[in-house]
């Protein structure tokens, strides 16, 4: 492809996004939790977040 189209289409695909507000997350807001030594059963899904579908509390 001749480079001076290619930046022509590059520069009115950038516009169009601009013109439409199109949002791309970078990041995820990160998160905390806390816990004890006796809630049990608390799992962790593949991206990170907890899972309590399973968790109890252990009598102290």
């Amino acid at each position: 492809m001749d480079p001076q189209k290619r930046l022509q289409i590059a520069g009115e695909a950038q516009n169009y996004l601009l013109d439409q507000a199109y949002v791309i997350p970078f990041f995820e807001e990160p998160q905390v939790f806390a816990g004890a030594p006796y809630l049990k059963g608390v799992s962790f899904e593949a991206v990170g977040r907890p899972s309590f579908y399973g968790a109890w509390l252990e009598k102290h």
